[in-house]
């Protein structure tokens, strides 16, 4: 006798809604829980978590969150360290302020800058502080033809910096939130620490300190070389218009030569970026600004770098120590105690 199996099609629909709906509510709840366990790092360990995206340049990022925030804290900024990864590494905020603890330091540096995105960067924060001084450490890397391009108009630039801090962190936080920003790139793991070159660990003033050290370096950046073929004219007219314009304002301009792996000066590199540098510190003279040569500088060996250009934290220390020796020896209004 056959058995006749009666099929209750909306008991099915039914049980498949419900098992769907499961399966959403699972994701909705991970995802919250992923997005909350993430929330608290950023508001417990800011300078170790990646920024929240705003311009599609991490390093970038990091930097502008970091003015609006001494924005909002009404921080009277003496010291604005502006340029690219060689301000960024190279130049020590906590031993500035140890030195000249009356000043205040804002690290605005961040990776692949040239002269004139540095410049234009430093624009928009000149809108909001009104530094004494403004240091920039330069290798010729500063002086390619390729500059940074960012997924945001200067207007946007200037809202973000300039929100009014009733906007909280997690208004922010909701509007600017992203998991591919956190799971794009396997180096943004390495972010959290600094032992590597990829590190946004910031100090008090937002510099990044390397702990890098030789033999555990990497091998290609530890033999490059700087190309002076690279270099592009535009560049030399940016830095001498900052120059111009910082000297109207009154605000003292130190551009210092950053220093290399003596290997890397090797097989005529030096002597092709002598006519480079001359013209470096002839603009600044001319503007009435300073500049500090390698020359002036004591040497460092190879302890000192995490690659051919730059320094580890040992190196940094040391640098920023040297620098405020020289400064002090001839000292600009700005650095006067």
């Amino acid at each position: 006798m056959m058995r006749t199996v009666t099929i209750d099609r909306a008991t099915s629909a039914g049980n498949a809604a419900k098992y769907l709906a499961t399966v959403a509510a699972i994701l909705v709840f991970a995802l919250l829980g992923a997005g909350g366990v993430l929330f608290y790092a950023f508001l417990r360990y800011p300078e170790s978590m990646p920024p929240l995206p705003v311009s599609g340049s991490e390093s970038f990022d990091k930097k502008a969150w970091l003015v609006r925030d001494a924005l909002h804290r009404h921080a009277n900024i003496d010291i604005i360290a502006a340029g690219s990864s060689m301000t960024l590494n190279d130049l020590s905020s906590d031993v500035l302020m140890e030195i000249l603890p009356d000043h205040r330091v804002l690290n605005i540096a961040g990776w692949a800058m040239r002269i004139s995105d540095s410049a234009h960067w430093l624009q928009h924060v000149l809108k909001f502080f009104h530094p004494k001084t403004v240091i920039m450490l330069v290798s010729a890397l500063d002086f390619y033809s390729q500059e940074v391009s960012l997924d945001m108009s200067d207007g946007e630039l200037d809202e973000f910096v300039a929100a009014p801090k009733s906007m909280s962190v997690c208004v922010l936080w909701l509007r600017k939130f992203s998991f591919l920003n956190y799971a794009r790139d396997w180096r943004i793991r390495q972010r959290m620490g600094r032992a590597s070159y990829y590190s946004l660990q910031i100090d008090q003033g937002g510099a990044v300190p390397i702990e890098v050290f030789y033999p555990n370096v990497d091998p290609v950046r530890w033999a490059l070389k700087p190309n002076a073929t690279l270099l592009e004219e535009g560049q030399y007219l940016s830095l001498s218009r900052l120059a111009g314009e910082l000297r109207q304002r009154g605000v003292d301009l130190i551009v210092v030569q950053a220093p290399m792996r003596a290997i890397a000066a090797k097989d005529g590199t030096l002597s092709a970026l002598q006519p480079h540098w001359r013209r470096v510190e002839l603009i600044l003279r001319s503007n009435g600004e300073r500049f500090i040569s390698a020359e002036e500088q004591q040497p460092l060996d190879d302890s000192y770098f995490c690659d051919y250009l730059h320094l580890n934290v040992k190196g940094m220390m040391q640098l920023t120590r040297e620098l405020t020796r020289i400064l002090r020896i001839e000292p600009l209004a700005g650095l006067e105690k």
